[in-house]
């Protein structure tokens, strides 16, 4: 099947297309996950010091 896709890549063009499609969403996935963690620890962190401002 990979030497038929070499020597034939013509006949492959859409991989061409789809392969850096899929990494692209998957890497913004990625990329979109690691900073929704990041603003729900922050937004938990400013509950709690909200919360110590209010009890003091």
């Amino acid at each position: 099947m990979l030497l038929n896709i070499l020597s034939n890549f013509c006949d492959y063009w859409w991989l061409a297309w789809c392969i850096p499609f899929f990494m692209g969403l998957s890497l913004g996935y990625f990329i979109w996950a690691k900073f929704a963690k990041r603003v729900r620890l922050l937004e938990d962190e400013i509950i709690k010091l909200k919360l110590q401002l209010k009890n003091k």
